[in-house]
This record gives C-alpha cells, structure tokens and sequence, in this order.
C-alpha cells in the first residue's frame, strides 16, 4: 500500500536520521519518503517524515519552529559538542543555579549563531562533519537564527543542567551550549538533546521505529497524518472539478478574490488548492490576477 502523509517518529538514541528512514522503507516497502530537520545521532524526539506526495509540500512548510529539551554537561568541551566528542579542554568552573537563571534572557531573540563543525550542514554539496573528517579546515559563518524561549528546568547537580529550548529552525544546541559556557566562562557539551516537536508535529504523537516494525499496517492507518497539516498558515483556494481538471494540466487559472480563505498578504502568494470534496490539489501561486499551479499532488 502506498501512503500519502506524514509520520512522526520518535527517533532513537545512537542511530541516524538517514538509517531511520532506511529502516523505515524496509517496513513500508517502495514508496517516497524524506524527513524534515536532521537529527544528530545522540538527539532523540521528533523525526517528521513525509510518505509519497507528502514529499513535495516539504519546499513549501513555512512553520519550522522547534523544541528542545537537552542537559548540559559543564567542565568539559569536546570536539563535536556532544558526549561522543574527544576531550579538547577543561574547567573547574561550575556555575550556580543563579549563575545559569542570569544569562538565559541575553539569548532570547534575533542573533547569529556559529554551527557546529561537526554537522549536516552543507558546504559546496557535502556535510561540514564529513569536511572535518576529511581533514578539510572549516570556518563556518554564522547564521541568523530566532530563539523565543529558553528556560531553565532542573539544576540536577554542579555538573548537570536541564534545560527546554523554543527556537527557530537552524538553530544548534550544541552551539548554544558552548556559547552559553563561554559567557559563564567554562566549557560545556551536550550531554542529552530531546526533540519534543518540529512545527506542527508533537511527541505525542510519534511513534518508535521498533513499535512500528510490530504491526506496520495498523499502525501506518492509525499513526499517518493528513496531506493539510503543515500547510494551516497558507491560504486555503477551492475550486470546482472543472477548475481542478485545468490545474492538473497545469493551466493558470483567473481567481476572484472572494474565493482565497484566509488573510493574504502582499508577500504571502502560496495558495493550497483545494477541491469540491475538501482534498488536497496542491500548491500554487497568487499572479495577481491569475492562479498559477507551481506543485500538484498526484494522488
């Protein structure tokens, strides 16, 4: 059976967001899949994955906000920024409670943030870590990212703290970690990192890789998450079927401004084709005066 949609997985600690979804293909056989936001290999929590023609609505998800709740380790820095990194340097330094409380506001809001050598970013088509593994000397710009929140949840002890994070996407916590120790003037790492959701997909509704190997047919039915859900903050266009038929041969369509659902703005020219039945057509393009397809859905 082929699958159209999406699935939250609950990622696993010490695989690959990539062995995942290899996994994930051997249970549900040859169909489409890809995923949003890589996890580091030591990161659990939420792993969103796309099923068939849920693959192309992945250009077009504007809400790409994330949660994170992650312990830090304090004393040490490690080359990649986490536990599986080697030891670079050391500190007795161990902030208090307060110490920690103190600093979180001067992270909140717009700023650069430096990634991590040791990442899935792209660098001329291939991944800084495999650069960094290759010998290559890497400096990264930073990049604009937004953090909303960041609170303080437990101190377990002087050389843990855990912590939730809401930021933007393309924010690192291991980067965040490392800056948060060098205004605290010691070294830190990330000693567990949890996703607890990715846009509009929550860890409550993921599913274990392993579960699903149980009973995948049930499981898919119950767990699969309908076409429309990343695309709530997109206005909504529905067209009658002679309408819908013109948009699958890829012709512009002339809209009245009555028919878009929701509020439109100048720079917002992403519509989601909707038809007579309330199914997902696909994507298309405000011209003004006309509609024009840009991505339809073959189901």
């Amino acid at each position: 059976m082929i699958y159209h949609g999406w699935l939250i997985l609950d990622k696993p600690k010490g695989v690959t967001s990539a062995s995942v979804l290899n996994t994930l293909k051997k249970i549900i056989g040859r169909q489409k899949v890809g995923h949003l936001g890589t996890l580091d290999a030591l990161a659990t929590g939420v792993l969103p994955v796309a099923l068939g023609e849920a693959t192309k609505l992945i250009p077009f998800i504007k809400n790409e906000e994330k949660t994170y709740l992650f312990t830090i380790h304090w004393g040490e820095k490690r080359s990649t920024g986490d536990a599986k990194g080697e030891i670079l340097a050391t500190s007795n330094n161990r902030p208090t409670r307060k110490e920690i409380e103190n600093i979180l506001s001067s992270f909140l809001g717009p700023q650069l943030q430096k990634p991590p050598l040791y990442s899935a970013l792209k660098i001329e088509g291939k991944r800084a870590s495999d650069r960094v593994r290759a010998g290559e000397t890497l400096d990264l710009k930073p990049r604009p990212i937004f953090i909303q929140s960041l609170d303080l949840i437990e101190y377990i002890d002087a050389d843990h703290a855990k912590l939730r994070l809401h930021c933007s996407k393309g924010t690192y916590v291991r980067s965040l970690i490392e800056d948060m120790a060098q205004k605290l003037s010691t070294y830190a790492f990330a000693d567990n990192i949890h996703r607890e959701s990715s846009g509009n997909f929550n860890i409550k509704d993921a599913i274990s890789i392993e579960t699903l190997a149980k009973d995948p047919i049930n499981l898919l039915e119950r767990y699969v998450r309908a076409l429309p859900v990343v695309l709530d903050d997109i206005p909504a266009m529905r067209v009658d079927d002679e309408k819908a038929l013109l948009l699958r041969q890829g012709r512009f369509l002339a809209r009245p401004s009555s028919e878009l659902e929701g509020n439109l703005t100048p720079s917002d020219c992403l519509i989601a084709l909707y038809d007579e039945q309330n199914r997902l057509l696909g994507i298309a393009k405000d011209q003004g005066n006309q509609i024009r397809p840009i991505r339809i859905l073959n189901l």
